[in-house]
């Protein structure tokens, strides 16, 4: 096999159409490393089927193959065209189990390509359970027991040892699949027979329930020469028992001590070590509030939402960086754009600021499913609030979920007592509103921990915003608590339906108080070092540190977090509309809250605003910049009619069509 030195050619695995499990973050990071890797002279093939994938339309045609992503069509790739390597990890959990397969066929070796960011024997350990467990034995990992079982009889048989409730998973899943908690017998026995059907070797695996505990998990990236820093940790809100992709995430992790965090940097860095792994890591643990034990419930050494959420919250190039470690480059000789000092990819990321991902869920459009959260993944996308506290990161991430166009979250108010309380214990979708519910309604937050295992902090923090909301309302038109609710998160729309006034009464209030939101960087060193990276969020303080870009401008609105519908393809239309404003001769601004999508990567804009796209956040980003044009979605109605009355030179995008991408496809492939 070649040496990394003499890689000239990469073949990329995709990751195939988007789902739920993943959205468009994989074809975002697909972008960046194939700019690095062009930086390095290196010819970059992909494989996907994705027709709004971004990363087809940055190579030439004759680089793209439009295929199904399967390890048929790969191994034909291979033959066809010789990579020099393959790189699975961008393709998620598929990308992986295609590289497994070629291993296991004989194809890797038979034909000399070297398999990039992890070697053989790990990639047969990711999806085998047992020999994964056993690794992590031997280098003294704490780890929950689990059985592999082939038939329903052996899982009756161990049924005793492990006691209910257990959790089932399908060994070596061909689809990116989910942990079932059974509480009984026929709980279990429907569990195997989906699980059966989804592995790849007919088994599953038992293993004991950890509902309840902490779900935390952890990002990092190694070199080959075994230097590992950690990007931050991500804490779920949410106890295990809800799927991470479904719980809100807060990161940095505000309720572990100094203690249980430097144990899991510990344990994720011996693992990457143990694992040979080179570019990212993004582990999840378990742990027992009770005690400071801990347990790894999942390895992903690809890119996943929680890595997305890491650079995009830190303002470290994860993507960048891994181009660089994957072609044998060591973190102390990575070399970052202009913008980033030279130490910043050795050095852990250190922020100033908090960020909050909230999920988005597809209930509106399917009523009749089930809105229960558990186990099972149904969250469709996310937005992100980044903020000087707890209070701000969250209650932007609220107001970015778009509950209404109007800045206003609907109230729950009408649930009974018994209903609430059933919703607290078996959460919905509308979680957040409910807990907010509960407190107003005169219960403590060490009640409400107790019910939900929800840690108590964040209920304190939650208890803050209404405190704020109960001064907004006894003193209206004041202007001190005017700028003490904007501090902490609160929009223009939420006051003003607070104080039965519009947006345009709040806006002048403040103005007349020289009230105004400054902008912060988001960049990786918390202002230790002079970086200038082109992203920012607003806060109520008293520096500021965006300026006009100048003449000729472009503030682009995105479309928000994904949802059903055509999300992937105005995300992939966006990216096109950057680059021609860019190719025009405008500097181009992007305001947008999906952690995930393709556009806000700094490739694409000069520079990405991480707000609400309410009216008020996206008038004092005007106020900023003073673009010459804005462009905001054509399902945005109610801000588009509210920006029409003003002297803006504002363009309405047409509805977004799937079928407009998929013309374009494949005109572009003749």
């Amino acid at each position: 096999m070649p040496s990394l030195n003499d890689i000239q050619k990469v073949l990329i695995i995709g990751g195939g159409p988007t789902e739920i499990g993943h959205e468009t973050e994989l074809d975002s990071a697909t972008v960046q490393i194939m700019t690095e890797f062009k930086k390095h002279g290196v010819r970059t093939l992909i494989i996907d089927n994705n027709p709004f994938s971004v990363a087809l339309e940055e190579i030439q045609p004759t680089n793209m193959y439009v295929q199904a992503v399967t390890t048929e069509n790969v191994r034909h790739i291979i033959e066809k065209d010789q990579p020099d390597a393959i790189l699975p990890s961008l393709g998620g959990l598929l990308g992986i189990q295609i590289a497994q397969e070629l291993i296991e066929d004989g194809d890797i070796g038979r034909f000399g390509v070297t398999v990039l960011g992890m070697a053989p024997a790990t990639l047969r350990q990711i999806n085998n359970p047992a020999a994964l467990n056993a690794t992590l034995k031997e280098i003294q990992e704490p780890i929950i027991e689990a059985q592999v079982v082939s038939t329903t009889d052996e899982a009756m048989g161990m049924v005793e040892a492990i006691g209910f409730p257990l959790i089932v998973k399908p060994v070596s899943p061909r689809v990116d699949t989910n942990r079932t908690i059974c509480e009984n017998v026929d709980d279990m026995l429907t569990a195997l027979n989906q699980g059966f059907q989804q592995s790849r070797f007919d088994q599953c695996s038992l293993e004991r329930s950890v509902v309840g505990y902490k779900e935390v998990e952890m990002v990092a990236v190694r070199d080959v020469a075994d230097t590992k820093i950690l990007i931050c940790g991500l804490e779920n809100i949410d106890p295990i028992g809800i799927h991470s992709g479904d719980s809100i995430v807060v990161t940095p992790p505000q309720t572990l001590n100094d203690r249980e965090y430097q144990d899991l940097r510990d344990a994720t860095f011996r693992i990457a070590t143990e694992l040979g792994i080179v570019g990212v890591l993004h582990l999840h643990f378990a742990l027992n509030p009770a005690n400071q034990h801990f347990y790894v419930t999942k390895i992903a050494p690809y890119f996943t939402r929680g890595v997305a959420l890491a650079a995009r919250t830190t303002g470290y190039p994860i993507a960048l960086v891994v181009g660089a470690l994957l072609l044998g480059q060591r973190l102390v000789d990575v070399k970052l754009p202009g913008g980033y000092v030279k130490q910043t990819a050795i050095m852990e990321p250190m922020v100033d600021h908090v960020g909050v991902r909230i999920p988005l869920w597809p209930f509106q459009e399917v009523p009749d499913a089930d809105q229960h959260l558990d186990t099972v993944m149904k969250a469709v996308g996310s937005t992100i609030g980044l903020g000087r506290s707890v209070e701000e990161a969250l209650l932007k991430s609220v107001r970015s979920s778009q509950f209404s166009p109007r800045d206003v979250l609907p109230s729950v108010s009408n649930l009974t007592d018994g209903e609430m309380i059933r919703q607290l214990i078996h959460p919905l979708a509308n979680r957040i509103l409910v807990l907010i519910e509960a407190l107003r309604r005169g219960y403590s937050p060490a009640e409400l921990s107790e019910l939900t295992k929800i840690d108590n902090f964040y209920f304190v923090k939650l208890q803050h915003l209404l405190l704020i909301e109960q001064a907004i309302k006894d003193h209206p038109l004041d202007v001190d608590v005017l700028q003490r609710a904007r501090y902490f998160g609160f929009g223009d729309g939420m006051i003003a339906r607070i104080w039965q006034t519009d947006t345009a009464k709040i806006r002048q209030l403040l103005a007349d108080a020289r009230i105004a939101p400054t902008y912060k960087m988001i960049e990786p060193t918390a202002g230790e070092f002079p970086e200038k990276t082109s992203g920012f969020y607003s806060t109520f303080e008293y520096e500021n540190e965006s300026q006009s870009l100048g003449e000729r401008t472009a503030l682009v609105l995105g479309r928000g977090g994904n949802q059903l519908g055509p999300n992937s393809a105005a995300e992939y239309f966006t990216t096109e509309m950057l680059k021609q404003l860019k190719r025009a001769g405008y500097h181009t601004i992007l305001m947008n809250t999906n952690p995930n999508a393709v556009a806000i990567a700094p490739e694409f804009s000069d520079k990405q605003y991480v707000d609400p796209i309410q009216l008020g956040d996206v008038l004092n980003v005007i106020h900023v910049e003073h673009p010459d044009i804005v462009i905001v979605p054509g399902n945005r109605h109610y801000l588009t009619r509210e920006l029409s009355k003003l002297d803006i030179n504002l363009h309405v995008l047409p509805q977004i069509k799937k079928q407009t991408n998929l013309r374009r496809r494949w005109q572009r492939l003749g």
